[in-house]
């Protein structure tokens, strides 16, 4: 039977940032007088008591008892106040400079050591090297952060998976600015100040319970590589940091001590560890192009209120068909949504799991028929996203041993606000799928439907979506 660590009383508010709430701190309960201080950020909508009550899927999370227990003392922040949408790094950033002195002048020590997970991370980053809060940190540990951003952000702000979005509530400043668009401009402006405090990462490559909602993130990020459901390993990886592990750990586990705790005290204690040094060039994720975009994706989703009747193609290469579907807002859908293939066959989406507020919908189908298939659905008033990727498909321009003839490119350009998106282009893509240079300031969703058949004559389909952050260069 697995032993859990008794819980110390729970920590207590110290301060709060304003009237308002934001910015509350809190300091654990258990003293060691002159032990180094630990403080515990939390990731994208998470509250400082994240770290020490229970989550969603594991149970009462035991960092605090851990670090406690450890001989660390310890302060959790938090950043918005209750039931306000989480907010960009820049606002955390500026919170956290000023909870970071008053946790020092609480503690009577000259600086704290920081382990920040997901978003927190880039929080905490920014608060040193924005906010002048750099002599206050030890070292910094991150947990999962997107230093480059997140595909999902991506996704939520894309024209197929904003109303999913929106019906969730993911949509914020918070949410907005881990577009990996948004976040590779953030990299090119914070990396040119240089490294500003000691940091070191983590990532996870656990994919979670089946049917939860990391597992179902899993599969639509299994298109950028490894990943924990919400972070891929290449994003959680800083070009300034040390990259000391990846743990095979999903996004929640990564924040739970029972689980991620012994590796970072392994680490802030100075134990040995094979540290895998990170450069700019492998920590980035370069700006795809039309020929490096990893192939074998088909995005469909939207509002529910006029059901789902969608087709896609399925080309004579793909080797099997992965449906994953997330729904929200509508009801049980339980069995209501279902495949047809090119001669008839229904194939049901039986695979049901709820979750926060969201349904998973998932299929496998080994060698799907060649041709076009059709997703439908009900009418609710919900929304939904559907991934189907295809297994054993190499990039476009040649798929197997057969080669993709009369593609057409459609290219769709959307600039993103953090409560709405906007069309500002469409067209033809051309051959190159270059973007046309007549856009303001601002992140935009480029979205390109390709579209054509193999030489067999079977039809040929992919989508491809990436974030890009427009920046004129000024006289």
């Amino acid at each position: 039977m697995e032993q859990h660590m008794a819980q110390p009383p729970a920590p207590r508010l110290i301060h709060t940032y304003d009237d308002a709430g934001r910015g509350g701190w809190y300091a654990g309960t258990v003293e060691w007088p002159g032990a180094p201080v630990v403080v515990f950020v939390p990731g994208l909508g998470q509250p400082a008591r994240s770290f020490w009550e229970k989550s969603e899927v594991y149970g009462l999370n035991e960092m605090y008892a851990r670090a406690t227990a450890e001989g660390f003392r310890t302060a959790f922040v938090g950043f918005a106040a209750e039931k306000e949408r989480p907010m960009d790094m820049w606002r955390n950033g500026r919170i956290l400079a000023w909870q970071l002195a008053d946790i020092c002048m609480h503690y009577q020590t000259p600086a704290v050591t920081l382990v920040a997970h997901s978003k927190g991370g880039v929080d905490a980053q920014t608060a040193a090297v924005y906010y002048g809060a750099a002599g206050r940190i030890r070292g910094l540990y991150t947990l999962s952060s997107p230093h480059w951003g997140s595909e999902l952000a991506d996704l939520a702000y894309s024209s197929v998976g904003f109303s999913l979005g929106e019906r969730m509530g993911v949509h914020s400043d918070g949410c907005y600015v881990m577009q990996t668009g948004y976040m590779r401009a953030y990299r090119e402006k914070t990396d040119t100040a240089g490294r500003a405090v000691p940091l070191y990462t983590f990532a996870g490559c656990g994919s979670g319970p089946a049917f939860s909602r990391v597992w179902a993130g899993a599969q639509i990020l299994s298109r950028w590589g490894k990943n924990d459901g919400v972070v891929t390993v290449r994003s959680a990886q800083n070009p300034f940091g040390q990259h000391l592990a990846t743990l095979d750990f999903d996004h929640i586990q990564m924040q739970s001590g029972q689980f991620v705790w012994p590796h970072v005290c392994g680490a802030i204690a100075g134990a040995h560890i094979a540290v895998q040094p990170v450069s700019v060039k492998t920590a980035l994720p370069e700006q795809d192009t039309a020929e490096e975009v990893p192939d074998g994706l088909v995005l469909r989703g939207g509002a529910l209120a006029g059901g789902v009747r969608e087709t896609f193609a399925v080309d004579s290469a793909a080797s099997g068909l992965n449906v994953c579907m997330m729904a929200a807002g509508g009801g049980d859908i339980t069995g209501r949504f279902t495949l047809t293939a090119p001669d008839g066959t229904i194939v049901p989406l039986r695979a049901a799991h709820a979750e926060g507020g969201a349904q998973m919908l998932c299929t496998r189908i080994r060698k799907p028929s060649p041709g076009n298939w059709q997703l439908d659905g009900p009418k609710s008033s919900g929304a939904y996203l559907a991934s189907i990727r295809f297994d054993a498909v190499p990039a476009h321009r040649a798929v197997g041993k057969r080669v993709v003839r009369k593609l057409n490119r459609i290219l769709r350009v959307f600039q993103t606000f953090p409560d709405h998106f906007q069309l500002v282009y469409e067209g033809d893509a051309g051959e190159s799928g270059e973007l046309p240079s007549v856009f303001d300031d601002g992140v935009y969703s480029v979205e390109q439907v390709l579209r054509g058949e193999l030489d067999d004559g079977s039809p040929y389909e992919r989508d491809v979506v990436r974030q890009v952050s427009m920046r004129r260069k000024r006289a």
